[in-house]
């Protein structure tokens, strides 16, 4: 295929995003080639031409099976690699197994590399929104032991109250303990999950 041929493909106005469907102008005028290619370059398997084909179908239009498999499978070969695998496993997309053989173990293990990256940082994310809820209540329970001890040590309030009050201060105060020592406990497997975040991601780069 001559250069021209590609450049008129790469820019052809009717590429659009796989997941849209096309209308009655884009299917009767649809480069089968370019969107195959499309579709293949961005990860999809064969079977999308399937959403293309019930696109078409309303307004009387078939799609060339045989000149959308040549675009994506150019396509397919250009999506497999290395780089764009590792992007995909860090970012946490899905592999759809859509790589021509001879691509698809390199493929993958840059993907299962990337893949460490994110369940790693997940991992991260999850002690983090732990320790800000665990923070965010020790706050509170902070204010309600103010706001109590001030009830305790104001002259308004009969005995039972004030009972009542000692009771409330002892149960804020012991669960205001517990979360001292969780949110002592969620900070080292915090520092240790961001510590091996940075060493799986300083060795398995792509």
């Amino acid at each position: 295929m001559s250069r021209l041929k590609l450049l008129i493909i790469a820019v052809f106005p009717l590429i659009f995003t796989a997941c849209a469907s096309l209308n009655e102008d884009e299917c009767k005028l649809a480069n089968w080639e370019a969107i195959g290619y499309e579709d293949g370059n961005k990860g999809y398997g064969q079977a999308q031409i399937g959403k293309h084909r019930s696109a078409c179908a309303k307004h009387g239009v078939a799609p060339d099976l045989a000149t959308y498999q040549q675009g994506h499978q150019r396509g397919a070969r250009a999506f497999c690699n290395p780089s764009r695998a590792y992007s995909m496993g860090k970012r946490g997309s899905q592999y759809k197994g859509m790589c021509p053989k001879d691509l698809e173990p390199a493929f993958i293990k840059a993907y299962r590399a990337g893949k460490k990256v994110h369940l790693a940082s997940q991992r991260v994310k999850a002690l983090q929104d732990k320790n800000n809820k665990q923070e965010s209540e020790l706050k509170t329970i902070k204010t309600q032991l103010k706001a109590k001890e001030g009830l305790l040590i104001s002259p308004q309030g009969n005995v039972a109250q004030k009972a009542s009050l000692l009771l409330e201060i002892k149960d804020l105060n012991q669960r205001s303990g517990q979360l001292d020592s969780q949110i002592k406990q969620t900070d080292k497997e915090l520092a240790l999950a961001r510590t091996q975040l940075n060493h799986i991601s300083s060795t398995t780069r792509f």
